[in-house]
């Protein structure tokens, strides 16, 4: 599901205290002139390129309030309202758009809510007692695929545990708690704001297969593919010759993961020239064991290189990096050739403020524009012409997207 890419807009902050010292807080919002009730949504074109995201008013920002919208808008740009949350940010969205996690602030998280976006419900999940036990790491939450009718729920044990992967229903029971990979990498959505994979380049999550049976997983040594019914280890991959660590992105084609692989030693990879910290490229791995194919070509001219690539109607799509460092980070979307030419891909009114790309499905991306101190708008770009239209956000309603996440196509 990796062609899901979490994005929190770092210019809006959680539970904001106003100059009076305090935290306020407004009655639940009424449905807005732009909005529609969820009783009209058209489940059955609900899938790939819907957008479940959190809106917030810029008025209420500037008031300090905390009252936020929770939204499922479709990808021509109908919004309907879910109902009102109080800070947090969108984990996950099933496939089907039924239902919505949203993280209640905590990290490690011991619980989030569940959104019925049918009935414009919520319900708290209690996660693991363990995971919010002192000395535990990170943890991550996301559905189970297809049918998101359990919680796959991994965080980085105490000690030497490794990671720890459990399933868990969607009233909080575990269901199962697979035996741990010791040498297993995993980085929680909330870390990965501020993490060395800054949420803005995609984070270490692991990553389900679409049928849901496997879960592909970061490890020391390179990958390893999981069976998600008994936690059995199915595959190791082994890092490609010249990295030093691989993290799964989602899916190249059916059986082909997308892999973002990091050069070692502080180099570029074999024949790309030598530069300071580490050069990023998108490799494809068959989980079938086959040799993985390296996808892009990073030069000495990026400051990270790519760290996501998707093949669509006009080739490969590739996402470049940026620094956690960087005043105001905004990755970029490049056309890439299997020889390494690369030309940009640009928006119309999308090429002057920080662009965060959330998916990319056939010839459509589907991004975050704003940012850093502005407004930010969901946009759904045409990647062969170049036609943007703005469906939320800025410029559009009045409002900004706190946080999005888009249905993929290997959802």
């Amino acid at each position: 599901m990796a062609a899901v890419v979490v994005v929190v807009v770092a210019s809006v902050v959680v539970g904001v205290a106003t100059g009076r010292g305090r935290e306020q807080t407004t009655p639940p919002a009424a449905i807005g002139p732009h909005d529609a009730p969820v009783a009209s949504l058209p489940w059955g074109t609900v899938g790939p390129g819907w957008t479940a995201l959190i809106w917030q008013t810029v008025q209420d920002i500037d008031a300090g309030y905390q009252r936020r919208g929770l939204y499922l808008v479709s990808p021509s740009g109908a919004r309907y309202r879910v109902g009102d949350v109080l800070g947090g940010r969108v984990l996950d969205v099933s496939p089907d758009g039924r239902r919505i996690l949203v993280s209640t602030g905590g990290q490690p998280a011991s619980s989030v809510v569940e959104w019925d976006v049918a009935r414009g419900t919520s319900h708290t999940i209690a996660l693991a007692q363990g995971v919010s036990a002192p000395g535990v790491g990170t943890s991550a939450v996301r559905y189970t695929r297809p049918s998101a009718d359990a919680l796959l729920v991994s965080y980085t044990g105490a000690g030497t545990a490794g990671v720890v992967l459990e399933r868990r229903g969607l009233d909080g029971i575990l269901q199962q708690r697979f035996p741990s990979i010791p040498d297993a990498v995993t980085v929680g959505s909330d870390a990965a704001t501020t993490g060395p994979d800054a949420s803005t380049n995609g984070s270490a999550l692991p990553v389900p297969t679409p049928d849901g049976r496997d879960l592909l997983l970061s490890t020391t040594t390179g990958m390893s593919l999981v069976d998600t019914q008994v936690g059995a280890l199915v595959r190791r991959f082994p890092l490609p010759l010249g990295t030093a660590s691989c993290s799964p992105r989602g899916w190249w084609a059916p059986g082909v993961a997308r892999v973002r692989c990091d050069a070692s030693g502080g180099g570029g990879l074999p024949g790309a020239p030598s530069v300071v910290g580490p050069v990023s490229d998108v490799w494809a791995f068959p989980v079938d064991g086959s040799p993985a194919k390296r996808l892009t070509t990073a030069d000495g001219s990026m400051s990270v290189g790519f760290v996501d690539a998707w093949d669509t109607d006009i080739g490969t799509v590739a996402r470049e990096g940026t620094r956690a460092s960087d005043p105001c980070p905004a990755s970029a979307l490049q056309d890439v050739t299997p020889d390494g030419a690369r030309t940009p891909v640009t928006f119309e009114g999308a090429t002057t403020t920080p662009v965060f790309p959330l998916a990319v499905l056939d010839r459509r991306a589907y991004l975050l524009v704003g940012a850093c101190g502005r407004p930010s708008a969901l946009v759904v770009g045409d990647l062969a012409g170049g036609a943007a239209h703005a469906l939320t956000g800025a410029g559009v309603d009045g409002g900004t997207v706190v946080s999005a996440v888009t249905i993929g196509r290997d959802d």
